[in-house]
């Protein structure tokens, strides 16, 4: 299952390239290239990485409704993330119950100590 998501989120990116133009390179060129490559080394524990997370979750599209027709923006600015206190983070420290990609819609919140 694994290698399966890792091959969808660079397939993923790779057709947000090719669609979107330009604009996209910048971002492929950080997420897959000077961040390595995704897959590469051991961890200890198999979960995902924050570009792996930003594969998806830096699409300034991705929503989600909350009732009444309402939506809020699961976008995370990449270079928001990297001037934040969060950059030393891993989406999973907070995010604990991700353990695979694509993720389960409804998560846990997420408390903050």
């Amino acid at each position: 299952m694994r290698s399966f998501s890792l091959w969808m989120t660079r397939l993923t990116a790779r057709s947000a390239i090719r669609n979107s133009g330009r604009a996209a390179l910048p971002l492929a060129l950080l997420l897959f290239g000077a961040l390595g490559p995704l897959g590469s080394g051991a961890r200890a524990a198999d979960v995902p990485l924050a570009q792996e997370c930003l594969a998806c979750h830096s699409d300034p599209g991705l929503k989600k409704e909350v009732g009444n027709g309402r939506f809020i923006s699961l976008l995370v600015d990449p270079a928001h993330l990297a001037r934040s206190p969060h950059k030393e983070l891993m989406c999973v420290q907070c995010h604990a119950d991700i353990r695979e990609l694509p993720h389960a819609e409804r998560l846990q919140k997420v408390r903050c100590e």
